[in-house]
């Protein structure tokens, strides 16, 4: 099965439309049925279901389809990259975080940019459980991250980018918000809205728990959400409040940062890290550069 094959199923699977995914592609609309069968036949298995009105993907096809769309979706990233290096580029870095890192992405990659113009930058946005194996599977060249998630990986080049506190984020409709600072005491019973694990290792619920026992809070239900943004929309809306650390981005949003006020206390390590084998010599680069820029740079603890 080569490329065109997959790209031409990609059509199908995105339009839900034999018709419009042949127009997409060029092709006539038999062509693309009889390669979307060919595929099948070759898979052992139905990508679609069809009718006269309808055009469905299989449970399997659902499956295959996410696979597919990121074969698709590397085969294109490596043919530009390619192609920049023939026309004379200097290459590409794929750099990938977690939604809660993006102020250490904001506040250092455009001191590389404006250093090094001649280098193409993607960034990539990663569910925390999935951040690590971006990097180990070469899916990104550099990532942003908590340290703790990197706690057990070897040969792993690591920069510290910043320590921060944990502070609750509460919106503006939350009674909590009136505060400018908790008390352990405030938080007892409260619901709390937690980041979910998407491959269910349970981290999430551990750090959390961890957490809470740092401060002697008893928490009251939790409510779980798959990103950032997700997360942060609903402490704005007042559904719950979150543990966050101190340097997080909140963009726009009525949200405050509150410190809690007690004896003990628990911070987060964010680090910026590459593999000491990278195939990709702009890693390196990178991880120079970020060295010297943090050392020029303080966060506030």
């Amino acid at each position: 099965m080569d490329i065109k094959k997959l790209k031409y199923f990609c059509s199908v699977a995105n339009y839900l439309n034999f018709s419009k995914a042949a127009k997409e592609n060029h092709i006539a609309q038999t062509a693309m049925s009889r390669h979307i069968a060919a595929m099948e036949e070759e898979l052992g298995f139905t990508l679609f279901k069809r009718n006269r009105n309808k055009v469905e993907l299989t449970p399997a096809g659902v499956s295959f389809y996410k696979s597919a769309r990121n074969m698709v979706d590397e085969y294109d990233m490596a043919q530009q990259n390619g192609i920049e290096i023939a026309n004379g580029e200097q290459g590409c870095l794929t750099v990938g975080f977690g939604g809660f890192d993006i102020c250490y992405v904001r506040a250092l990659l455009p001191g590389f940019v404006k250093e090094h113009p001649e280098y193409m930058i993607w960034l990539k946005e990663y569910p925390y459980d999935s951040i690590v194996e971006s990097l180990i599977s070469n899916d990104c060249d550099v990532i942003f991250s908590p340290n703790s998630r990197l706690n057990k990986q070897k040969d792993i080049r690591k920069l510290v980018t910043g320590r921060s506190k944990n502070v609750i984020a509460v919106g503006e409709s939350h009674p909590l918000y009136a505060k400018d600072e908790l008390l352990p005491e405030d938080l007892h019973g409260q619901t709390f809205i937690c980041a979910y694990d998407t491959k269910h290792s349970w981290y999430q619920l551990r750090q959390h728990e961890y957490i809470c026992s740092v401060y002697g809070i008893d928490p009251g239900k939790r409510v779980y959400t798959n990103s950032a943004i997700s997360l942060l929309t609903m402490v704005e809306m007042g559904v719950g409040v979150a543990f966050l650390t101190q340097n997080v981005s909140v963009y726009d949003t009525k949200i405050k940062l509150i410190p809690i006020k007690s004896e003990t206390q628990s911070s987060r390590v964010h680090v910026v890290a590459c593999s000491e084998y990278t195939d990709n010599p702009l890693a390196e680069i990178f991880m120079d550069h970020m060295e010297q820029q943090l050392k020029h740079m303080e966060w506030e603890d």
